[in-house]
């Protein structure tokens, strides 16, 4: 009789214990699909806009690309006018003939995306996207400077997860 009392002793500690262990594993697991997730998808609205660009290109609608841009009639872009972008971006621009117009890398720097447009074989373009206002514009930089060798090997490692995305 005491050995029947004695056999179920520890079992409750066990059982917790797995709970415990098995809680824990799972939260880590949550945390990490979150934050690879979260690295994926961070640039999701500046590569949106872009696409967006992007397509009015293919479609050869200059006027939403151009729109796209942010240069509107209330918003005007004294600094690039219609004939500019048509001579950058037009059906007589560098590469026209064979446009890609693929996305293919994305970098934040200070308040903005730099975004790697592929245009045509030989011509790739760098792109900016503003937080905030959503203006297009061309990138300042090629790369964002001041970054740490850290950052640049997860940038060129990791950060080619997101072009399956592109």
């Amino acid at each position: 009789m005491a050995s029947g009392y004695l056999e179920e002793y520890g079992a409750g500690e066990e059982q917790r214990g797995n709970l415990i262990r098995n809680s824990i594993l799972i939260g880590l697991g949550v945390i990490i699909a979150a934050l690879f997730l979260w690295f994926l998808f961070r640039y999701y609205h500046e590569t949106t806009l872009t696409k967006h660009f992007l397509n009015a290109l293919k479609a050869k609608d200059y006027t939403a690309a151009y729109t796209a841009w942010g240069c509107t009639s209330t918003h005007t872009c004294a600094d690039y006018t219609m004939a500019k972008f048509m001579e950058d971006w037009g059906p007589q621009s560098k590469g026209a003939a064979n446009q890609t117009l693929k996305i293919t890398d994305t970098e934040r720097c200070g308040n903005g995306v730099i975004v790697s447009v592929d245009v045509a074989p030989g011509r790739e373009d760098k792109l900016f996207v503003e937080k905030g206002s959503d203006a297009l514009s061309f990138s300042p930089v090629a790369t964002c400077p001041g970054k740490g060798p850290w950052t640049i090997m997860l940038h060129r490692t990791l950060g080619r997860v997101r072009t399956i995305l592109y």
